[in-house]
């Protein structure tokens, strides 16, 4: 395997032969799952790149993958990301180090850790090339977040765009372009 993207149409019909389903994905659900598998292992692999004991984090909260539409990734869902995740369990290629922990009362929670075992830990020192330079960014992901301070957490929150944001977002992507090229 030479190519991130080899291990990712690797890993995807294993991940799918283990989940159990009633009936065959949509085209549009196949191509979230993919995405959704796509995702993950990104995430894994730049964390392997940088440390291989590097733990990577998900988010198992239902709200976060639908609230503030100024974030959501359209992508993204619950759902997929949930057997995502299972199936790389299933597969014994990541272990979960951290298990989520969500006070409903203090409003309050840790995301799931988890890292790469040995065997994806192989597979990724096989790609050849670095995250950084391999992997095409999104150019129309919002990388420009707000934060502020509710009730003495600090969350996300929505905002309208203006000149400063159209500005920031328009240097951010000829930086990225700039990068791409090297």
């Amino acid at each position: 395997m030479h190519s991130f993207n080899e291990l990712c149409k690797k890993i995807s019909p294993e991940i799918d032969s283990k989940d159990i389903r009633s009936r065959a994905r949509t085209e549009k659900e196949q191509i979230r799952f993919d995405y959704a598998v796509t995702h993950q292992l990104i995430e894994l692999w730049k964390k392997h790149f940088t440390h291989h004991d590097h733990e990577s984090s998900i988010q198992k909260n239902k709200n976060y993958y639908s609230a503030l539409q100024t974030y959501r990734d359209p992508n993204q869902t619950y759902s997929v990301a949930m057997q995502v995740f299972e199936g790389l369990q299933k597969l014994n290629l990541i272990t979960v180090t951290i298990k989520e922990h969500y006070d409903r009362i203090k409003l309050k929670g840790n995301l799931n850790r988890y890292k790469a075992t040995h065997e994806l830990s192989e597979l990724f020192n096989q790609i050849e090339g670095h995250p950084a330079i391999s992997l095409k960014h999104h150019l129309d992901m919002n990388t420009i977040l707000l934060r502020d301070k509710v009730e003495g957490r600090r969350l996300l929150v929505s905002y309208e765009d203006d000149d400063d944001t159209n500005k920031w977002r328009k240097n951010l992507r000829k930086s990225t372009l700039v990068l791409q090229d090297i």
